[in-house]
């Protein structure tokens, strides 16, 4: 998991706006998967623009309500990384009531 730098603001694009950190300016991160402090996939970096020297991505989100998001750091998650958060996520998933797996129950009257 590397820094990737700070959210500062969502464009009107609802495209999420990043100021990259130094580290990862000189990285092939287009298409690389985005992460908060807390391993949740944000988005996907879409493209990298402006200077060379201070860049910034654009991410294009992949939920809902990020504006808590604005002014902490992110991170890209490496593909070893990545597949560990996601089996871990699979593992955790509770299904509802109503979807049972394909088993039907009557019901008593």
């Amino acid at each position: 998991m590397n820094e990737l730098g700070e959210v500062l603001h969502m464009a009107k694009s609802g495209r999420l706006i990043v100021k990259m950190s130094a580290a990862t300016s000189e990285k092939k991160v287009i298409g690389m998967p985005v992460i908060d402090s807390t391993g949740k996939q944000i988005g996907k970096i879409q493209e990298i623009f402006g200077p060379i020297v201070s860049p910034y991505a654009s991410i294009q989100p992949s939920r809902e309500k990020l504006t808590r998001i604005i002014g902490t750091k992110v991170f890209i998650a490496d593909e070893a990384s990545f597949r560990k958060m996601r089996f871990k996520s699979r593992l955790g998933h509770k299904t509802s009531g109503k979807n049972t797996g394909g088993v039907h129950r009557k019901s008593v009257r």
